[in-house]
């Protein structure tokens, strides 16, 4: 909501749960990958560097190709 981007509750779910993975785990956040469909949710994940990366399948720049290889 600070960043304007309107996420909905599915999304904060999946980025909480994403935030809990490395905080209590431990799971480095370069091995955590969000892929989601929502615009608002990968743009506020790019503003936000505590969070790990989300990759938009449909996103020229977020092909399994150039995001994998």
């Amino acid at each position: 909501m600070k960043h304007k981007n309107h996420v909905e509750l599915p999304g904060l779910i999946v980025v909480a749960t994403a935030k809990y993975l490395i905080d209590f785990y431990d799971i480095p956040k370069n091995k955590l990958h969000i892929i989601t469909l929502d615009s608002a949710l990968w743009k506020g994940t790019k503003k936000i560097p505590e969070l790990p990366n989300a990759y938009d399948p449909t996103n020229i720049n977020d092909r399994f190709e150039q995001v994998f290889a």
